[in-house]
């Protein structure tokens, strides 16, 4: 006796998505530690008066960090040093990122590049970037020149 089955496009559709998402999978667990590496979470915040920028770097010590402003672009960077298995230890799991990383931040406004302010405190890094006085907000004074005008 022969058994029919109806054909299902979805089905079929389905399982090619399984198979494209186990075939990213793959790909994306072998460069998962050099990809998180690249990465570094950070906020940016903008008052009237300046540019807030702070960034996670946990396990880093202050000679690890290079910050450079160059034509309006702030760039973080540095290297976290691999640990390898010194001490002979048979490692189980390895999530920890490792290698070179680099974030460039590009800011609107002109920034007083004497006036920044950089601190690194329980692995966080916090930069301070007072805009350049020419860009501040400031209050024009209205004059009256009417000739009834006793003020004046």
């Amino acid at each position: 006796m022969n058994n029919v089955t109806r054909w299902n496009p979805f089905r079929e559709i389905a399982e090619m998505q399984r198979q494209l998402d186990r075939a990213f999978d793959d790909a994306w667990s072998q460069n998962d530690r050099r990809l998180a590496a690249n990465q570094m979470p950070l906020d940016v915040a903008e008052t009237e008066s300046d540019y807030r920028v702070i960034a996670n770097l946990p396990g880093l010590t202050v000679d690890d960090i290079n910050v450079n402003f160059h034509d309006g672009v702030l760039t973080i960077s540095g290297d976290v040093q691999d640990t390898r298995n010194e001490d002979g230890n048979n490692i189980l799991v390895r999530e920890r990122a490792f290698g070179k990383f680099s974030r460039r931040i590009s800011l609107p406004m002109p920034v007083d590049v004497d006036a920044i302010g950089a601190s690194y405190d329980n692995g966080v890094l916090t930069l301070t970037l007072p805009k350049a006085d020419s860009v501040k907000p400031r209050q024009i004074e209205v004059k009256s020149h009417n000739l009834l005008d006793t003020n004046n």
